[in-house]
C-alpha cells in the first residue's frame, strides 16, 4: 500500500445500525432553537356564491345597425353578420347604418370581411 494511502473505512449497514441501539445512558441532544408556531391565515374575504348564467344573454350587445367598429380600432371595421366584432369591447363599441358614415367618423378603416347578402 502506497504512503500516503488511507485504508478505507467500512460503512455500516443501515441494518446493522438499526439493530444497534444507542446506549440507555446517552442524553438527549438540546434544541438548537425554539421552534416558532405557524399561524393559520385569515381568510381575506367572503365567499359568494356564484350564479348560473342565463342561456338567453349573449354576454355581447344586439346589433344596432349594419356596421360595427371599436372606437379604439386602428385598422378594421366589421358587418353585423360577422362573428368577428363580438371579440370588440361592448363599451367601445360604434354602430353605422351605412360605410359612408362609417368613413365619414373612420376614413381609414378596412373591412373586415364581406358582407353577406
Amino acid at each position: 500500500m502506497p504512503v500516503d494511502a488511507v485504508p478505507p473505512t467500512p460503512i455500516p449497514s443501515p441494518a446493522a445500525a438499526a439493530a444497534s441501539p444507542l446506549p440507555a445512558d446517552s442524553p438527549t441532544p438540546a434544541p438548537t432553537r425554539t421552534p416558532i408556531p405557524t399561524h393559520t391565515p385569515v381568510p381575506t374575504r367572503t365567499v359568494t356564491p356564484t350564479r348560473t348564467p342565463d342561456p338567453n344573454v349573449t354576454g355581447t350587445p344586439a346589433a344596432q345597425g349594419r356596421f360595427v367598429t371599436s372606437s379604439h380600432s386602428r385598422k378594421y371595421y366589421y358587418c353585423a353578420d360577422d362573428p368577428a366584432w363580438h371579440t370588440l369591447a361592448a363599451t367601445n363599441l360604434a354602430w353605422f347604418d351605412t360605410e359612408d358614415a362609417l368613413h365619414a367618423q373612420y376614413p381609414n378603416l378596412v373591412l373586415h370581411a364581406p358582407c353577406k347578402p
